[in-house]
């Protein structure tokens, strides 16, 4: 009968000293939590003299009312999203002059309640309008560089102002 040696495994200490001075490093993810305004919307409402008239001719129903129904809409929809996300708007009215009714604000209630302050006057000055809301978006951008931007017209016709 042959005897099997068994094989003896010598022990180095320099392979230890690897294995103790080996640290497993993670990539940790740099988490950024944004707490800025998600969304800046101006919202552009047409008060020319023409917002009067029916919407067709089978309504009776006046133009704005229809758009102060919308905006109401709206305001309500957007309010839904604010628990997760912050949105902010800003309304303008635009006909012969253009008014800044609301400035930038997360209060949809007060948005709302400005909707319905609408009167009517002549011209459409949609492009002045138009104009003066990207300098508000742009400068709201420049202080909330992640904002989304959003400009939002009602109105019945083109620009009779220029």
């Amino acid at each position: 009968m042959e005897k099997e040696e068994e094989e003896k495994l010598e022990f180095d200490p320099n392979v230890l000293r690897e294995f103790v001075n080996f640290k497993v490093l993670k990539k940790k993810k740099k988490v950024e939590i944004y707490k800025g305004p998600h969304e800046a919307i101006v919202v552009l409402y047409d008060t020319s003299g023409s917002m009067t008239t029916e919407l067709s001719e089978k309504d009776d129903i006046p133009r704005f009312c229809a758009v102060n129904a919308f905006f109401n809409a709206f305001a309500d929809k957007t309010v839904v999203f604010t628990k997760t996300r912050v949105h902010l708007v800003k309304l303008y009215f635009f006909g012969e002059n253009i008014t800044e009714k609301l400035d930038f604000t997360d209060d949809f209630e007060a948005f709302k309640k400005q909707i319905d302050e609408f009167s009517s006057e002549g011209a459409t000055r949609l492009f002045d309008c138009m104009g003066i809301a990207i300098d508000d978006l742009i400068k709201i951008k420049e202080k909330y560089p992640k904002i989304i931007l959003r400009m939002i017209a009602l109105t019945d016709g083109g620009d009779s102002n220029h």
